[in-house]
């Protein structure tokens, strides 16, 4: 995870309108690099509901440059991008009064794409799911080929078919879910299991992080974007 002091990787909230579109070019460009996107795309992705109510971008430096980028996105009036595809089976998993929160928008640069720095995002973001937000069920979209390593490795279950996905190259992607309150009966009723996860963070040398995501999670209950930033991204969200 680190060769030396300068070699660390630092996330943080996204906090400013620049900080937005930053991280949208930076999505943009690994999302043609991995097939996710074609070359004839607009200048940038972006997504309206990252700047949902409740919602959250965080993006990974390293040297100050942006090697990572993964979202928490709430599921307010605008909804959250995983019902586009899988309205159905997200109706399936959720209740009426179930809070659901999709994690999305997540990237690495292929110079850093391993597992190490995927665990850190996703932790970082999942902690301050579990921490700061009433959350009852996480979702999140990934292409089917990538599908066991989140259920293997990452506590998610499917919860769909493989589905071709219009807005990424028509893409095999399934749907995959986390029922958060199952998920903390597990860790309250089996020490062993928690035990276990405690060992693959000191593995993967994450300690540190999660006390980051620990730490964010108190610090970052309220919105960083003003409503006007927040019209501003929309606007370009609209933007062909």
């Amino acid at each position: 995870m680190m060769n030396g002091q300068n070699d660390e990787v630092f996330i943080s909230k996204a906090c400013t309108i620049v900080d937005y579109i930053s991280a949208s070019r930076f999505i943009k460009k690994e999302y043609i690099r991995s097939g996710i996107k074609g070359e004839g795309d607009r200048g940038f992705i972006c997504n309206k509901m990252l700047v949902n109510n409740g919602s959250s971008l965080f993006i990974a430096q390293r040297c100050g440059n942006i090697i990572g980028t993964i979202s928490i996105i709430a599921d307010t009036d605008l909804g959250i991008p995983c019902r586009e595809l899988f309205k159905d089976d997200v109706d399936t998993v959720i209740s009426e009064h179930d809070k659901a929160y999709e994690i999305g928008t997540l990237s690495t640069t292929c110079l850093y794409k391993d597992n190490s720095i995927v665990f850190t995002m996703y932790f970082h973001a999942f902690i301050h799911c579990i921490l700061s937000k009433n959350i009852d069920v996480i979702f999140i979209q990934v292409q089917e080929k990538h599908a066991k390593f989140y259920t293997n490795n990452l506590f998610f279950k499917r919860a769909s078919k493989t589905k071709s996905h219009p807005h990424y190259n028509n893409l095999n992607a399934v749907l995959l879910a986390i029922d958060v309150k199952g998920f903390k009966h597990m860790l309250a009723t089996n020490g062993c299991f928690f035990f276990g996860i405690g060992r693959i963070l000191h593995a993967l040398n994450m300690r540190k992080k999660v006390n980051q995501a620990l730490n964010d999670s108190a610090s970052l209950a309220s919105d960083s974007l003003s409503n006007d930033d927040k019209s501003v991204y929309r606007f370009l969200c609209e933007i062909d």
